[in-house]
């Protein structure tokens, strides 16, 4: 297998995400606070490598001390494995259980980098340049991390727009940059493998490119070809199309 081509490496609890080959991560995307610890029990005592928390899905996601009740309560279930805090907004495939307005949105993130739980913060490209600039600042002040995003639930733009994509999120101080879209046609993955490779060698950051549904597949089980540092990988219900059991992913990466 091909390893990775980034040249820079975010260690988080040990972990070192674009080195070698890439990291497992499992979303947690159930509703109730019950679910969510029993799902982030099982996922840490699974193949994966880090837990994402998708907050969106959260009954009560809008409400900060909530979730800073669970956060702290998640980290105690995974005890030392590297946690991915993310709020997926509406327009970005979120849940919508919960919308917040921008003011908001920053403050929840800061508030989970702040918990001393979330190792990382999901920070969407269409917040704009002063939230993901005030968020990696504060990240980087409590040691913490950012993964800069982008979602595209309909298609998958050209491929000038997917290097510029990840190019900006780049500029705008994201540790990790991360660009999901939606295929129509195998020549969009490809273009897809293109560009996250390109933006992998440009900016010597680990990316992050996931081609969704059936289609795209291949992103996730050969990430590594997609200059992929992380790859999303369930445990059960999937939190995007396509996603590919855990063990399946270990498997793969363990021939």
């Amino acid at each position: 297998m091909e390893k990775m081509v980034s040249t820079e490496v975010v260690r988080v609890r040990g972990l070192e995400i674009g080195k070698g080959m890439p990291k497992i991560c499992v979303p947690v995307a159930e509703t109730s606070r019950e679910e969510i610890l029993r799902a982030a029990r099982e996922a840490g005592n699974s193949a994966a490598d880090l837990l994402e928390w998708r907050a969106d899905c959260y009954e009560e996601g809008a409400d900060r001390r909530k979730v800073q009740s669970l956060l702290l309560s998640i980290r105690r279930e995974i005890g030392d494995m590297p946690f991915l805090f993310t709020f997926r907004t509406r327009e970005e495939g979120g849940a919508g259980l919960c919308d917040l307005s921008l003011r908001d949105y920053l403050w929840l993130n800061y508030c989970a980098l702040e918990s001393g739980a979330a190792d990382l913060a999901d920070v969407e490209l269409r917040a704009g340049e002063n939230v993901m600039r005030t968020l990696v600042g504060a990240a980087h002040s409590l040691g913490r991390h950012i993964v800069g995003s982008c979602h595209d639930f309909q298609k998958t733009p050209e491929t000038s727009r997917m290097r510029d994509v990840l190019l900006t999120l780049d500029c705008w101080g994201a540790d990790i940059l991360k660009l999901a879209v939606m295929p129509r046609e195998e020549a969009d993955v490809e273009r897809l493998r293109m560009a996250g490779r390109e933006a992998s060698v440009r900016t010597g950051h680990p990316v992050i490119a996931i081609a969704m549904g059936e289609l795209g597949k291949r992103s996730r089980t050969q990430a590594e070809r997609f200059g992929s540092a992380v790859t999303f990988g369930c445990l059960g219900r999937a939190s995007a199309p396509g996603q590919v059991p855990v063990e399946e992913l270990a498997g793969l990466w363990h021939q």
